[in-house]
């Protein structure tokens, strides 16, 4: 149907579709454990001129791949440059998203409350917004937080709220990852 469309410029949208393949294939050998092949495609898609919202995608994915491969400082500055460009785009929920990825960064980096403040502004986003998905998987980051800190009573909680998020909305995976994290 698209290709008997006049009002696609095809020689633009051809381009934004190659970068977008690779980024989706940059994602797929991310999620395999191929690093280097990841790191290969998403530099790849970030090569050259790049729509604002690809090439945020691409410096996610990137910052992602990063902290898949233990590089963790890396993959921190990464995150900022995420923040910066999701700004630039004015998009709240990308913002949000990139809090996110840097929070989790910072927990693995032990710098615990820098990563309480970012996932709380997710966390916030999420509830103002009404993401019950995201809501509990902030909790439950909110709960591996409390876990680190020795405060057991406060992680059970928030694991258990996540948990009932999980099973009213029917996220099974997510429910997996509560009950693990009540079993810690």
């Amino acid at each position: 149907l698209l290709l008997d469309s006049n009002l696609v410029d095809w020689t633009s949208v051809d381009v934004w579709i190659q970068k977008y393949h690779e980024l989706n294939l940059g994602l797929s050998m991310t999620y395999k454990g191929r690093y280097i092949q990841a790191d290969s495609h998403i530099k790849n898609t970030l090569a050259g001129e790049i729509d604002g919202v690809l090439k945020l995608h691409a410096t996610q994915a990137l910052a992602e791949n990063l902290r898949y491969q233990g590089k963790l400082n890396q993959s921190l500055s990464k995150w900022y440059e995420a923040l910066t460009l999701s700004e630039e785009l004015g998009d709240s929920s990308e913002i949000s998203n990139g809090y996110l990825g840097r929070g989790i960064v910072r927990f693995l980096n032990d710098e615990l409350t820098k990563a309480e403040e970012d996932i709380a502004i997710y966390y916030q986003y999420n509830e103002r917004i009404g993401n019950e998905k995201s809501l509990a998987y902030g909790l439950s980051l909110m709960g591996l937080l409390d876990y680190k800190k020795g405060d057991y009573e406060s992680s059970i909680k928030r694991n258990l709220d996540g948990y009932g998020i999980r099973i009213r909305i029917n996220d099974i995976k997510g429910q997996g990852e509560s009950l693990n994290n009540l079993a810690l």
